[in-house]
């Protein structure tokens, strides 16, 4: 799997392009306050994973299909040393 933010967006749906989104920038994702947005790097739009799915294709080889778009949270176990026993 490849995670969103690893991913560069060329904008392909048919549809008339939205205001401010254009044919020839290219865009990826990010996400701010649990929410999804993609930008050329200047402007930033939100939009839910589905609409970024709709107005653009991955650029390269990957597929939709193979893109993450979960946030990994690892854990980190952390000792804890009593310095009394030292």
């Amino acid at each position: 799997m490849v995670n969103y933010k690893e991913i560069k967006l060329s904008y392909t749906c048919p549809a008339f392009l939205p205001e401010g989104i254009y044919i020839d920038k290219a865009y990826h994702i990010i996400k701010k306050d649990g929410k999804f947005y993609f930008t050329d790097g200047i402007s930033e739009f939100e939009g839910e994973e589905d609409y970024i799915k709709m107005l653009f294709s991955p650029n390269g080889d990957v597929k939709w299909e193979e893109i993450d778009f979960k946030e990994v949270v690892k854990e980190v176990n952390k000792l804890i040393f009593d310095k009394s026993n030292k």
